[in-house]
């Protein structure tokens, strides 16, 4: 019988990272959706951050009063899990649509007894107007892209968004991107976990983690995943979902942004 061995750690540019496993699918998230609460149009955002692994997110690396932010939050479930944590929830979105979901997501929550402190921002640019640059203590959101990519698109879509990352996050402050699956045109699965890592790290962000957030159940001590809900709409494809954690390593001054943008609170 062969001897086992302890796998090795992640690498990433000379970098040893940690492995773990988040317990985040003890439910399924149409599960998780309906008993927390969330207004049933929450289930068409496909790109959304399950509430279990925000709620993971939220209290392995923010403490309460802590200021959450998703730059492009679509239904809101990182503002709504942070208000429930008893820290500041802040969502941006620029899509109509969303933003009155996630808002009505913030409503339920702050009649539920949640702590009323959570905002709904309309614009792509008001998280500079409110002050909040170098402000945020925890930004948890997720890569909002095309199903099917092409490879060239790839460092295009990620590099800008990891910008927004960097320019909100406090010294110290911690970054948790949830990294959904997609694939390419050809057919083959796109490395985005690689691609956030090297993209926040061309930003000044240290990458301090990388984790897996499960999305299917435990079944027994052997190890089983019991396969997500059979719903069309939820298919049974991947068990979990790659989380990168990074963290600001200095304040780095930025260019001061010009006007002033729209925005509505929930």
């Amino acid at each position: 019988m062969r001897e086992w061995t302890r796998p090795a750690p992640w690498r990433f540019d000379g970098w040893r990272l940690g492995r773990s496993v988040w317990p985040t699918g003890e439910r399924d998230v149409p599960g998780q959706l309906r008993v927390s609460g969330y207004v049933p149009d929450t289930w068409g955002d496909v790109n959304l951050i399950p509430p279990a692994v925000v709620r993971h997110a939220v209290s392995r690396y923010s403490q309460p009063g802590s200021l959450v932010v998703d730059p492009d939050c679509g239904a809101g479930t990182v503002a709504v899990e942070a208000i429930r944590a008893g820290r500041h929830g802040v969502g941006v979105t620029r899509h109509a649509e969303w933003w009155q979901i996630a808002r009505a997501n913030l409503s339920m929550a702050k009649r539920g007894g949640a702590w009323p402190d959570g905002l709904v921002l309309d614009g792509e640019n008001s998280l500079c107007w409110l002050g909040l640059r170098r402000r945020v203590d925890l930004v948890v959101t997720t890569l909002r892209l095309p199903a099917v990519m092409d490879e060239d698109d790839l460092d295009l879509l990620v590099r800008p968004q990891a910008a927004v990352w960097s320019s909100v996050v406090r010294a110290g402050g911690y970054v948790v991107v949830v990294v959904q699956q997609r694939r390419y045109r050809v057919g083959e699965l796109v490395d985005l976990t690689s691609a956030v890592m090297a993209a926040g790290s061309a930003m000044g962000l240290d990458v301090v983690d990388r984790s897996v957030a499960l999305i299917a159940r435990l079944r027994d001590v052997r190890g089983g995943l019991v396969p997500l809900s059979r719903r069309r709409r939820w298919p049974a494809i991947v068990a979990h979902h790659d989380v990168v954690v990074l963290r600001a390593r200095e304040l780095v001054e930025g260019t001061a942004e010009e006007g002033i943008g729209t925005w509505r609170a929930a």
